[in-house]
C-alpha cells in the first residue's frame, strides 16, 4: 500500500476520533448550559476543535497525493465533513459570545447569606443596571432593580468590595449540595456562591415580580449559621416597577 494512502488512512481515523470528542464536549456543554451553571470550562472543546481543524486539513491535502480513487473520495467526504462541523461549531461559540450577557454582583465585603435581586414587570427608566450590567448590592442583601431582568443566556462574576473600592473576586460557585461533613463544617475560610437561581413571587393582590438568588460566604456558614429568607415578604410595596 502506498504511504500516501496509509497516511491519509490515519488522519481520516484520528478525525474521526477527534469529531467525536468534539460532539460528546458539546453534549456536556449543552447539559452544563440547561443545569444554568454560571462558569463552563471549554478548553476541552476549544482544543479539540483546533486539534480538528488541523487534522481535517492535514487530510483534505493528502487526497491529493492519493492515487486510489476509493481512498481519495473517503478523505475527502471524511476530512471535508469534520471541517463542516468544526466551522459550524465554531461559528455557534461566536454567535453564543456575542449574545451572552456579561452581568457583575458588587457584594459588601464580609457578607454572608442569601443575595435576592427583585426585577420588576416594567422598566422604570433608569439605565444604572443597563451600563455594564453591573448591580451593586446593598448591605440587607436585597437589591431591588430598574430593569426587567435581562433575558437569555448570562455570564456571571462575583465580587466582594471593601469600603476603600478593592474588589475581591469570588471563584467558587458551588452548584451541588454541600454535604454536612466535618471538613465543611470546620471550613470558615473558603467563600464561594452555592446555587444561583431564579423564580417568581407574587403579593396579596397578585401583583408577580421576577427574581434572582444565591447564597454568599463559606461552607461553615451555610452549614451552621445560616436561615434561608421567605420570598413573600419582598413583593409587598415593589410592584409595576416601584422601587425601594
Amino acid at each position: 500500500m502506498q504511504r500516501p494512502v496509509r497516511w491519509l488512512q490515519v488522519i481520516t481515523l484520528a478525525n474521526v476520533a477527534v469529531a467525536a470528542l468534539v460532539i460528546l464536549f458539546v453534549y456536556g456543554s449543552l447539559l452544563a448550559l440547561s443545569a444554568l451553571a454560571p462558569e463552563i470550562s471549554t478548553w476541552q472543546l476549544l482544543t479539540a476543535l483546533a486539534i480538528g481543524v488541523v487534522v481535517s486539513f492535514a487530510g483534505l491535502r493528502l487526497t491529493k497525493s492519493v492515487g486510489s480513487r476509493g481512498w481519495r473520495w473517503l478523505g475527502l467526504i471524511v476530512n471535508g465533513a469534520a471541517m463542516l462541523l468544526y466551522a459550524a461549531i465554531i461559528v455557534g461559540i461566536g454567535a453564543l459570545l456575542i449574545s451572552t450577557t456579561s452581568r457583575r454582583f458588587i457584594i459588601p465585603n464580609g457578607y454572608k447569606g442569601d443575595v435576592y435581586v427583585i426585577y420588576p414587570t416594567a422598566d422604570s427608566g433608569s439605565a444604572e443596571h443597563e451600563a455594564g450590567h453591573i448591580f451593586r448590592i446593598p448591605s440587607d442583601g436585597v437589591l431591588y432593580a430598574t430593569t426587567p431582568m435581562t433575558e437569555g443566556l448570562t455570564r456571571d462574576e462575583f465580587y466582594y468590595e471593601r469600603g476603600d473600592g478593592v474588589r475581591n473576586r469570588i471563584t467558587s460557585i458551588w452548584n451541588t449540595t454541600i454535604e454536612r461533613t466535618p471538613e465543611n463544617l470546620a471550613n470558615d475560610r473558603d467563600t464561594g456562591v452555592f446555587f444561583p437561581h431564579s423564580g417568581t413571587i407574587a403579593d396579596s393582590t397578585g401583583c408577580t415580580l421576577q427574581y434572582e438568588a444565591f447564597y454568599v460566604g463559606t461552607k461553615a456558614y451555610l452549614l451552621s449559621g445560616y436561615a434561608p429568607r421567605a420570598t413573600n415578604q419582598f413583593a409587598k410595596g415593589h410592584c409595576a416597577g416601584s422601587q425601594r
